[in-house]
């Protein structure tokens, strides 16, 4: 018996020459032009329509070049249904790229049919809007005494925009292969090797909704010799039935991309009063956190919901309508780091912020929420050091320049041969500032010291700052060349200058972030205050007020009472 799943090593690696490259992608254009002139040529006739799935059939014969019994007797079924749902996401699950996602998603699609498969090998394509694969798949066999059937096929999927004009539409093609060296016959495991001609997915947009596809799955073969064509009918329509299980799993896809907020950033249960997304009071209702934004909300709006938890697998997950809306909506790929209400303090009172503009929040009230912080004005990122009084610009790297020339000028100073009363005076002064006495030396080494000293302060606090390898370095080679050399009185004047300029710009920047860091703890005590929930300007509050208001106003008018006065 066949072990299941089975191994990436069962069949030997498979190696796809530039001839069977080329063959394998004009046989999946014939495929595909093949799949197509059945679907629009052919008279169907209806079989069964069920819960949106409406089935046909056809009977035809096969004509085969290879075969020497020449034509033989082929049934055509046709499922049909529409989804909600985008072409590329229909196509991310019927036709995945590696094994891993094939089994997880045909597992789900076929149910207990599906046994196992193998992504075997890629194929190059001549267009970026399509994908050529090699595969085997097994399911269990419908009829017969066989424990199952396989394939050894090629898939071909891809979008293709129709001549006439209009949004792309999507395919997904299977056609059988042989290739008996990589992928032998397992009739030694009980499984019988069938073919596949004729038979994919295509998927159409639909032209009265934006957010519905229309999938017609059409699906050719030959009955077995010893089973019943209308018993084989059968089998063949039990097949359609993982047409149904599309839109189920598409929204299943939606929702698993949401992110799990962690239950430290959920909503406290004491800074809400109402349903978040209903407006109720919790009086005689149970609160609850939606799993994804964190907020409060009641029983009745937010119901559980199976999602793909990474590294848990499939979970019951509470999820608010609010999230599950922004979810179903067909829209761009989601952002990677969705923002919520909970997310506030984490992301919004960061330095520096993203953008200049503010984000939504993601949540109903994020339009009131917004008014409750004033716009700040745009704060330049740390390499960038910027003085109102009419200063230019001056980035970071300007200002490890201009260290540089600083050691550089230092060092093309030749240095003052000391004298045994520079030596004396300069040993007293180390003495003196042991026991805190201030020491008389000489001016020329007095000057020296003071401004090394003024260096090593102004190194220390620009490193602190900004932690950056070159302020570092540039630092150790200043001081070490300012300690070890002499300077005259104009050259020492104008390091002197340049090193007061670098520290007004450090004290400007320092200044500025100190007035952020104000603005930011102002912001974040608002937010504060709009949790209490009460708070004048909560918007919970706000909108409940808005909404009785409305309602008083209505009743007025149709009992014809005059208007309410505020």
């Amino acid at each position: 018996m066949l072990e299941v799943p089975v191994k990436p090593t069962f069949f030997p690696t498979t190696t796809i020459s530039s001839a069977d490259a080329s063959a394998y992608r004009q046989l999946a254009r014939y495929a595909l032009d093949d799949l197509q002139h059945a679907m629009a040529t052919y008279a169907w006739k209806r079989v069964e329509s069920r819960d949106g799935l409406l089935i046909g059939k056809v009977h035809c014969i096969e004509q085969d070049e290879l075969d020497a019994r020449g034509g033989t007797p082929c049934l055509v079924m046709r499922g049909a249904i529409n989804v909600r749902a985008t072409v590329p996401e229909v196509l991310a699950i019927l036709a995945p790229s590696t094994t891993d996602e094939s089994r997880r998603w045909m597992h789900r699609v076929h149910a207990k049919k599906y046994i196992d498969g193998l992504v075997l090998a890629s194929v190059a394509s001549d267009s970026a809007n399509d994908e050529l694969r090699v595969k085997w798949a097994a399911f269990k066999d419908d009829v017969g005494p066989a424990l199952g059937r396989d394939y050894c096929l090629l898939e071909y999927a891809g979008l293709q925009t129709p001549l006439s004009g209009g949004p792309p539409r999507g395919f997904c093609v299977y056609h059988s292969i042989d290739r008996p060296r990589e992928v032998p016959s397992l009739s030694t495991f009980g499984y019988r090797r069938d073919s596949m001609r004729r038979t994919g997915f295509l998927i159409v947009p639909s032209s009265t909704s934006p957010e519905m596809v229309h999938v017609t799955y059409l699906l050719s073969s030959s009955s077995p010799r010893d089973v019943p064509m209308d018993k084989w009918e059968s089998a063949l329509a039990q097949r359609f039935a993982c047409l149904n299980t599309l839109g189920p799993l598409i929204a299943q896809r939606r929702l698993s991309q949401l992110p799990i907020a962690d239950r430290a950033l959920w909503v406290p249960d004491n800074q809400r009063k109402f349903c978040a997304v209903c407006l109720q009071s919790f009086h005689f209702r149970r609160k609850h956190h939606c799993r994804s934004c964190g907020e409060v909300v009641c029983a009745s709006c937010a119901d559980h919901h199976t999602l793909e938890v990474p590294v848990l697998g499939l979970l019951p997950v509470r999820l608010c309508n609010v999230c599950i809306s922004k979810a179903n909506a067909v829209r761009s790929p989601p952002p990677t780091r969705r923002k919520s209400i909970v997310l506030l303090e984490d992301i919004q009172l960061q330095l520096p912020p993203p953008t200049t503009k503010k984000a939504s929040l993601g949540l109903p009230m994020r339009a009131m929420l917004e008014d409750l912080y004033p716009s700040q004005r745009a704060m330049r990122p740390i390499p960038e050091v910027i003085d109102e009084t009419n200063h230019s610009v001056v980035p970071l790297d300007e200002l490890v320049a201009r260290i540089s020339s600083i050691k550089l000028a230092i060092a093309g100073i030749t240095p003052v041969p000391p004298s045994a009363s520079n030596i004396e005076t300069s040993a007293n002064r180390r003495v003196g500032k042991m026991v805190h006495e201030d020491a008389q030396g000489d001016e020329e080494e007095d000057l020296r010291s003071d401004h090394a000293t003024l260096l090593a302060s102004f190194a220390d606090d620009f490193c602190t700052k900004y932690d950056h390898i070159s302020v570092h370095s540039a630092r150790t080679s200043l001081l070490s060349s300012s300690l070890s050399s002499g300077s005259s009185c104009d050259e020492v004047d104008a390091l002197k200058h340049q090193v007061d300029e670098l520290h007004r710009m450090l004290e400007d920047a320092n200044a500025r972030l100190g007035d952020y860091e104000l603005e930011q703890a102002a912001r974040h005590l608002k937010y504060v205050e709009s949790q209490s929930g009460n708070a004048l300007n909560d918007p919970i509050v706000v909108r409940r007020r808005e909404t009785y208001d409305a309602l008083l106003s209505e009743l007025h008018d149709i009992m014809g009472l005059a208007p309410r006065l505020a």
